[in-house]
């Protein structure tokens, strides 16, 4: 399973990609998360550990994602662990576009067992999470 989304941000890339790359600030602008915290120590890269809360329906699921992609400017990409029924894994691509800022979004979260039947569920989660980025 797999959505992706584009929307263009009026602002420039590196404040779009500062931005984004904060990941204790997810809370912020990206509405299922409901707390980041940084478990590893270092800086925002590869391989930077986090814990998540995240409200995905009416469930809050708790778990570590990985920082697995970071690309100055042009690819973020993180994987979590299962946190009940679900596993994200979610991507950013940033290309500077003359309006500001165009910020694809690719979420390919993997789900198990009956909550498989969720998928329109989360698709329509999904999109509303990316509506939310546009607050960056």
């Amino acid at each position: 399973m797999e959505f992706q989304h584009s929307l263009i941000i009026n602002r420039p890339l590196p404040t779009v990609f500062t931005l984004a790359a904060d990941f204790e600030n997810w809370p912020k602008w990206e509405c299922s998360y409901l707390q980041v915290k940084r478990q590893s120590s270092g800086t925002n890269t590869l391989g930077a550990v986090y814990r998540s809360k995240r409200k995905v329906a009416s469930i809050i699921l708790e778990s570590l994602f990985v920082v697995v992609v970071y690309a100055p400017e042009r690819k973020l990409t993180i994987v979590g662990q299962w946190a009940g029924f679900l596993k994200p894994v979610l991507s950013f691509h940033f290309e500077p576009v003359p309006e500001g800022t165009r910020v694809t979004y690719i979420a390919q979260p993997r789900l198990r067992g009956l909550f498989q039947l969720l998928r329109p569920l989360i698709s329509r989660l999904e999109q509303r999470g990316m509506k939310s980025i546009s607050a960056i």
